[in-house]
């Protein structure tokens, strides 16, 4: 599962440099056909970006936890 997340994210980012590149925004239809695939993979890489976020949160936090019970350990 996550291979499949982290090629979307990769495609993502391609499509990213592609529509920057000037010789890309001179050709209409592969600049439109590029259009389209960024704005149908966009909230996908929104929700994969706020699940990250949330995950990185609940390790901190684990991770602060599991500190404290460490010092109260010693």
């Amino acid at each position: 599962m996550f291979d499949k997340l982290d090629g979307i994210l990769e495609r993502y980012d391609e499509i990213m440099e592609q529509l920057n590149d000037p010789n890309v925004v001179s050709d209409q239809n592969n600049f439109r056909k590029l259009m389209k695939e960024q704005s149908d993979l966009a909230p996908i890489v929104d929700l994969i970006c706020a699940a990250c976020s949330f995950s990185e949160r609940r390790l901190i936090k684990l991770i602060k936890k599991l500190s404290r019970q460490l010092k109260i350990v010693s």
